[in-house]
């Protein structure tokens, strides 16, 4: 059954934040369904691509010189975000991947990687959207929480 669904749009401004998304359970579950995605996940706009390359790498590899060349094998740039989960007791787990469509399972028995085993309470719990890259003008963000 599904009991949450959320979207929403984060701009360029957004990189390097982390969204907050509070969601209640009302009843004891078996397990718990989180259903994360994004779009775009790749920016083709070669010209602003390579702008953000040089930038990128002013800061990080101030010494080292690179051609245009040499930043093209670079593309297309990807957006990065990723998802964690805190139950009313705390940390659930987290998955820091590059896959921009992602199923994760929570249960007492088995969760997906990188979550802890947990039971599904009631309560108020959270979703946690990082933006680690966000190269596009916008993503949307999708979410969808169920519960069996």
């Amino acid at each position: 059954m599904t009991i949450f669904t959320k979207k929403i749009r984060l701009l360029e401004k957004d990189k390097w934040t982390h969204t907050n998304i509070p969601f209640g359970i009302e009843e004891q579950a078996k397990r718990l369904i989180l259903k994360f995605s994004y779009s775009p996940k790749y920016f083709y706009d070669k010209d602003k691509s390579l702008e953000l390359l040089r930038d990128s790498l002013k800061h990080y590899a101030p010494e080292k010189s690179f051609t245009d060349k040499d930043l093209e094998r670079f593309l297309p740039i990807k957006n990065l975000l990723t998802v964690s989960l805190d139950s009313p007791e705390g940390v659930v787990g987290t998955a820091h991947n590059q896959s921009n469509d992602q199923v994760h399972i929570i249960s007492k028995e088995k969760s997906s990687f990188g979550f802890f085993n947990q039971e599904i309470i009631k309560g108020i719990w959270n979703i946690t959207v990082s933006a680690h890259s966000i190269v596009s003008p916008y993503v949307d963000v999708s979410l969808e929480v169920e519960i069996e």
